[in-house]
């Protein structure tokens, strides 16, 4: 386990992320989540598929 601090930078790259999303209803730690995931190359575990799956390259990890 990790612990990853969501930097400034980070934060304006999901504000501009988000920009050309209109209408999706995630949260902030979905959207952190979508951009970080990748980066860290880590699969997501969640149970919110939904929100989530808006984000398209996410690996979902299925234990």
């Amino acid at each position: 386990m990790e612990i990853v601090l969501v930097r400034l930078d980070d934060l304006e790259a999901i504000q501009i992320l988000l920009l050309g999303m209109q209408g999706w209803r995630g949260t902030l730690e979905d959207a952190s989540v979508a951009l970080l995931a990748p980066r860290l190359k880590a699969p997501v575990w969640t149970l919110n598929y939904r929100d989530l799956g808006a984000f398209k390259g996410l690996s979902f990890w299925a234990g």
